[in-house]
């Protein structure tokens, strides 16, 4: 998915974009710093062509590393509650399922965490910029 915006700063060797927020987008997890009240986001992006602040940018988020995150933020848990269900009703019987998906579920978590750790880094999930469309604000005729 390609969505436009402006660098605002360059921070730690990568471009802090701002872009708003599109239909596709749906906030898929790589935004940081949802603006209350605005679609405005602010994400973290490679800065292969070397844009500056004030650029306006295209910006790529990869399709793939974004439906794996989906998948590992709401599907691992989804998975943890229902196999606590089944593993609470089989042992305890009655109405054990019921806690024993809380307890599945929450059991998740720090796996959900330590895969947010290491996506941080991974640059199969870093939105990156492929093209600058104009220096300090003036856009480029296309």
């Amino acid at each position: 998915m390609r969505e436009k915006g402006r660098v605002v700063r360059i921070e730690e060797g990568l471009a802090v974009v701002r872009m708003t927020r599109s239909a596709a987008c749906n906030c898929c997890g790589m935004c940081n710093g949802l603006i209350p009240g605005s679609n405005e986001i602010f994400i973290k992006a490679i800065n292969t062509p070397g844009a500056l602040p004030g650029d306006i940018v295209n910006v790529e988020v990869q399709t793939r590393g974004s439906l794996q995150a989906a998948f590992v933020i709401y599907g691992i848990p989804l998975l943890g509650g229902a196999a606590g269900f089944a593993l609470g009703s089989l042992v305890a019987g009655g109405g054990h399922g019921t806690a024993g998906a809380f307890i599945g579920f929450a059991l998740t978590f720090p796996g959900i965490y330590l895969f947010d750790k290491r996506m941080a880094g991974d640059a199969r999930f870093r939105p990156e910029i492929v093209e600058i469309e104009g220096r300090d604000g003036e856009m480029s005729i296309q």
